[in-house]
C-alpha cells in the first residue's frame, strides 16, 4: 500500500536564513508521520494568493497533509478554515495537528478528494471517522491533546 501524500508549505520571509532547516524538518517530520512529500511550496509575504494556491496544490497532488513550520506561516488569521477542510495540517515546531471534519459530508468530500469513492460503513480512506474530531487539536497517537 503506498503511503499518503503530503504538502509542505512555508513562507520565505518568515523563514528567512533558516529556510532550509525548515524545508528539512518538514520533510524529516513527513517520513516520521508516514508519508510521501510530494514538495514543499514557498511563498513571500506578498503572495495574497498562496492560500488559494496551496488549496489547488492539494487538490492536484491528492494531498492527505500539509506539513508547516509553525502556524504563523499562514499570517495573523491563522490556518485557513478552507485548508482544513481538506487537508491535515501539522506544525513542525509543535507536532500538533490540526483535523479535517468528519461530517458525513466531508467525509465524502475527503474521500472523493483522495480517489475514492463511495463510503462504506462509516470509513473513508481507511480511517475511522470518530477518532478525527472537527476543530479539535490532535496529536499522532489519535488522542486529544488535552487527555495526554
Amino acid at each position: 500500500m503506498s503511503k499518503p501524500r503530503a504538502l509542505g508549505y512555508l513562507r520565505r520571509d518568515l523563514s528567512g536564513a533558516r529556510q532550509q532547516w525548515d524545508e528539512s524538518q518538514i520533510r524529516s517530520l513527513a517520513a516520521r508521520f508516514g508519508y510521501d512529500l510530494c514538495k514543499t511550496l514557498t511563498f513571500g509575504s506578498s503572495d495574497d494568493a498562496s492560500d488559494k494556491q496551496l488549496r489547488i496544490a492539494v487538490n492536484r497532488t491528492r494531498a492527505a497533509a500539509v506539513f508547516v513550520p509553525s502556524a504563523t506561516h499562514f499570517g495573523p488569521a491563522g490556518i485557513p478554515a478552507t485548508l482544513i477542510e481538506l487537508v491535515d495540517v501539522v506544525t513542525v515546531d509543535t507536532t500538533e495537528t490540526f483535523t479535517r471534519p468528519t461530517s458525513p459530508r466531508a467525509q465524502r468530500r475527503r474521500w472523493n478528494h483522495l480517489g475514492g469513492g463511495i463510503i462504506a460503513r462509516g470509513r473513508a480512506a481507511g480511517r475511522d471517522p470518530a477518532t478525527v474530531q472537527h476543530g479539535t487539536l490532535m496529536n499522532h497517537t489519535g488522542r486529544d491533546r488535552d487527555e495526554l
